[in-house]
């Protein structure tokens, strides 16, 4: 309700975790309704992530750092209630500091590009797409997190 009142950056967020809570759903349905706290550590899942809101930030016009980091920390927050400030904290270190999370990072930055390259003009609404497009966060969730 009254989503138009919502902020660009608010929208953005909203969509793109919108489109990742079905990959997250699968993890939790296979760990007993409950997203394993090893997720929080899964440099990979987390810098995956990261690197698909960057893109959707960046399709969305969003180029002000502090309006991104608010962007991502929406993002978060709505993925892993409680624990988005302590990721978005954590992110420029891991991205130092962390291949698997750099790579991650990368990985999400191809396969959402992909996919909004796809859609043709990035329409927030519109948008949506399955784990099968998201080839690398696939083939990590199936290796990481057996799915039953």
């Amino acid at each position: 309700m009254l989503d138009f009142l919502k902020p660009k950056n608010v929208k953005v967020a909203v969509a793109v975790a919108q489109l990742f809570r079905p990959s997250l759903h699968a993890i939790e349905s296979s760990h007993g309704g409950v997203l394993p706290a090893s997720a929080l550590q899964d440099d990979y899942l987390i810098g995956y992530l990261a690197g698909a809101i960057a893109v959707a930030a960046n399709f969305a016009g969003i180029v002000n750092p502090k309006l991104n980091g608010l962007t991502n920390l929406h993002f978060f927050e709505r993925l892993f209630p409680r624990h988005g400030l302590n990721i978005c904290r954590a992110h420029p270190e891991m991205l130092e500091n962390s291949d698997e999370y750099l790579k991650a990072y990368q990985d999400g930055i191809t396969d959402f590009n992909k996919m909004a390259g796809n859609l043709g003009t990035m329409d927030f609404k519109s948008l949506s797409g399955s784990l099968a497009e998201l080839t690398h966060l696939k083939e990590h969730i199936e290796q990481v997190y057996p799915l039953e």
